[in-house]
C-alpha cells in the first residue's frame, strides 16, 4: 500500500469512529449525577453544544439541576420562572426563554443588570418595601425602538439592560408633576381636558429615589430613575426649552424631584454623569476598554453598598413637618461615619458630596454633613467606665514594669562599670608594682634607700582608687534616682475617679458648637463657633432616642477635613447639675468621590 492510500484510509476511519469512540469511553459509564456534576463545570453554551455530541448525553444534559445553576448564574433566578412571570415547565425551558427575551442585547450587559437589579431589589423588600413597590416592569424591544425614534438616537446597551428589568420608577409625585408642566407647555389647542391641579409642595415620594438622597436646611435630593417615557419628554424638554441646551447625545435618565439633580448618560462614550444643569461630574471612574460603559458599573457599585450595610432608610425633607422616609446618603457604617464617646455621650458623623451645589465650573466643592447624638444608657456607660478604668490600671502597671525593668538595666549596668573600673585598678597596680620592684632593683643594685619612694606611691595611689571607687557608683545611683522621680504621680483618669467624670450622666443639654475646618494636607484653614446647632438645643435623656441635625459646608479643593468638639451641660441649661463638659467629634473626610450618588 503507498503511503497516498494509507492516509486516505487514515483519515476514512477517523471520520468514522467519533459516534464510536463516545460509546466506548468511560464517561457514558457514569451515574446521572455524576455526569451533571462533571459537565456542570461547563456554561450554558458548551452545555448545549456537548448535547448535540451524543443521544444519551442530550438526555443527561437536560437535567433541571445543570440549568438550574445555569439560570441563577446568567440571569440572576433562582426558580424556573418566565421573564413575564409565569412558571415554566423546566429550568430549561425557562433559560431558554430568557436567552430569547434578551435576544436582542449582549448577554453579559443583560446578566449584570439582571444580577445588580436582584441584589438592590432584595435589600429594598427588607429595608424600604416603599421604593420597591415603585418599581415598574421592564420595557420591551419595540418600547426601546419607539424612544430611539423619538429622541434621534441610538440607547446604550447598559441602559437598555437596565430598562428591560424595571422601567424606572412609577411615582405619585412625578406623575402630578408632568401633568402640570406639560400640559402647560403644550400649545393650547393641544390641550385635552381641564387644567390639572398643581403638584402639591410636599409628598413623602419625593424622597423615594432609589438611588439615594439627603437633605439639610431648605434643600432636599433623592435621584429616581426615570422610565422610558420620562427620558424622551425630560430630554427633549431640556433640549428645547432651558438654557443648558442639552446636546444630542446626552440623555436624562435620571433626576431629583425638583429637577436640581440630574443623571445624565451620554449616548456616545457611554459615560454616566452627575450634578446639576450647569455642572457635572463624572459619577464613576472612566470605564475603559470594559462592555457597558460606566453605567453598569455604577449600578453594580450601588447595589453593593447597600447590600454592603453601608447606607440606611432615614427620615429626609425640608423641616419637621414635611419629612418622609427614604434612602439617605449620609454613610452609616464606618470608615466613611467617624464615632467618639466622651463621657457616655456618643457622637457619630458623616458626610456626603452634593455635586448639584458645586458652582464656578467646579471649583468650589459643597457637602452636606450628619452630626447624631445619643446620651447611652446608664448600665451601657458604667461597663464602658469599667472598661476604661481596667484599661487605665494595665496601662500604669505595664508603665510601672517598664520603670522597674529601666531601673533593673540601670542597676546593672553600674554594677558592670564597677566591676570593670576594679579590674583595671587590680592591673594598673600590678603594673605599678612591677614597675617600683624594678625600680627598685636597679637601686639597690645601686646602694640607694629605695622605701620611701615606694610608701609614697602607694599612699599616692589610695585616694585614686578611693575617687574610682566613689565613680563607678555614681551610675547606679544617678539611675535610681532617675528612676524614683520618675515614679508615675496620680493620673487624671484616677484622680477624676471619685469625682464628676466618673458618674454616669442622667441628662444633658447642648449648649455650644466649635469646628476647625481643615486642609487637605490636615492644616487649619477656618475656625467656627456658635451656639446650639440650626437654632437647636437639643437635650437628651440616658438611653433616650438619637438627636441628629444636617448642615453644608464647601471648599475650594477636592479633599479637606473637618473635626471640633460640642459643649454640653449635665442636666439642663436651666438646671446645670454639674460641670460642663466637651464632647468631641471626630475628624472626617470632605472628600470628592470616585463613584458619585
Amino acid at each position: 500500500m503507498d503511503a497516498g492510500n494509507g492516509a486516505d484510509g487514515a483519515a476514512a476511519d477517523a471520520a468514522a469512529a467519533p459516534a464510536a469512540e463516545l460509546d466506548a469511553t468511560c464517561v457514558n459509564d457514569l451515574s446521572h449525577a455524576c455526569f451533571a456534576a462533571v459537565f456542570g463545570q461547563l456554561g450554558p453554551a458548551d452545555t448545549g453544544r456537548a448535547m448535540c455530541a451524543h443521544p444519551l448525553w442530550a438526555e443527561y444534559l437536560r437535567d433541571d439541576l445543570l440549568w438550574r445553576d445555569h439560570l441563577r448564574s446568567v440571569y440572576a433566578e433562582g426558580e424556573a420562572r418566565l421573564p413575564d412571570g409565569g412558571v415554566a415547565g423546566s429550568y430549561r425551558a425557562a433559560f431558554l426563554a430568557w436567552v430569547q427575551h434578551f435576544a436582542d442585547l449582549p448577554q453579559a450587559d443583560a446578566s449584570r443588570a439582571l444580577h445588580a437589579w436582584a441584589r438592590l431589589r432584595a435589600w429594598l423588600r427588607q429595608h424600604a418595601p416603599f421604593i420597591a413597590d415603585s418599581l415598574r416592569p421592564g420595557a420591551s424591544a419595540e418600547q426601546m425602538a419607539e424612544a430611539e425614534a423619538a429622541l434621534g438616537v441610538k440607547l446604550p446597551t447598559a441602559l437598555k439592560a437596565m430598562l428591560r428589568v424595571h422601567d424606572g420608577q412609577a411615582l405619585e409625585f412625578d406623575s402630578a408633576f408632568d401633568r402640570y408642566v406639560f400640559w402647560r407647555l403644550a400649545p393650547s389647542d393641544d390641550r385635552e381636558g381641564p387644567p390639572p391641579q398643581q403638584p402639591p409642595r410636599w409628598h413623602p415620594s419625593m424622597v423615594w429615589g432609589v438611588f439615594g438622597g439627603y437633605s439639610f436646611y431648605n434643600h432636599l435630593a433623592s435621584v429616581r430613575l426615570f422610565s422610558l417615557e420620562r427620558i424622551v419628554r425630560w430630554t427633549l424638554f431640556f433640549r428645547t426649552h432651558v438654557h443648558m441646551q442639552l446636546p444630542l447625545h446626552v440623555l436624562v435618565a435620571g433626576a431629583s424631584a425638583d429637577l436640581g439633580k440630574l443623571l445624565l448618560l451620554n449616548t456616545t462614550t457611554g459615560e454616566v454623569t452627575i450634578g446639576g444643569a450647569q455642572d457635572q461630574m463624572p459619577a464613576a471612574p472612566p470605564a475603559g476598554e470594559e462592555q457597558g460603559g460606566s453605567l453598569l458599573r455604577w449600578m453594580e457599585e450601588w447595589a453593593a453598598r447597600l447590600d454592603g450595610g453601608l447606607y440606611e432608610v432615614a427620615e429626609l425633607g425640608v423641616d419637621q413637618r414635611r419629612r418622609a422616609p427614604g434612602i439617605s446618603l449620609f454613610p452609616a457604617a464606618p470608615p466613611q461615619m467617624g464615632t467618639h464617646v466622651t463621657r457616655g455621650l456618643q457622637v457619630r458623623v458623616s458626610s456626603v458630596f452634593a455635586p448639584e451645589m458645586c458652582g464656578d465650573g467646579g471649583s468650589r466643592y459643597f457637602f452636606g454633613y450628619n452630626v447624631r447624638f445619643r446620651l447611652l444608657p446608664l448600665e451601657e456607660q458604667q461597663g464602658r467606665q469599667q472598661q476604661q478604668q481596667q484599661q487605665q490600671q494595665q496601662q500604669q502597671q505595664q508603665q510601672q514594669q517598664q520603670q522597674q525593668q529601666q531601673q533593673q538595666q540601670g542597676r546593672q549596668h553600674g554594677r558592670f562599670q564597677e566591676g570593670n573600673q576594679q579590674q583595671q585598678q587590680q592591673q594598673q597596680q600590678q603594673q605599678q608594682q612591677q614597675q617600683q620592684q624594678q625600680h627598685c632593683s636597679s637601686q639597690q643594685q645601686r646602694s640607694e634607700p629605695g622605701g620611701q619612694l615606694h610608701e609614697s606611691q602607694q599612699q599616692g595611689e589610695q585616694p585614686q582608687r578611693q575617687a574610682q571607687s566613689t565613680g563607678g557608683a555614681l551610675p547606679a545611683q544617678a539611675n535610681g534616682s532617675a528612676a524614683g522621680n520618675g515614679n508615675p504621680g496620680p493620673s487624671s483618669s484616677g484622680a477624676a475617679a471619685g469625682g464628676p467624670a466618673a458618674r454616669p450622666l442622667q441628662r444633658c443639654q447642648l449648649d455650644s458648637r466649635r469646628w476647625r475646618i481643615l486642609g487637605p494636607a490636615g492644616e487649619l484653614v477656618n475656625e467656627v463657633s456658635g451656639e446650639g446647632v440650626i437654632g437647636e438645643y437639643p437635650a437628651l435623656e440616658a438611653g433616650g432616642p438619637e438627636f441628629q441635625y444636617q448642615s453644608c459646608t464647601h471648599q475650594a479643593e477636592r479633599l479637606g477635613f473637618m473635626e471640633g468638639g460640642f459643649a454640653f451641660v449635665e442636666g439642663s441649661l436651666a438646671r446645670p447639675e454639674g460641670p460642663a463638659f466637651t464632647a468631641v467629634c471626630p475628624r472626617f473626610e470632605l472628600r470628592v468621590p470616585d463613584f458619585i450618588f
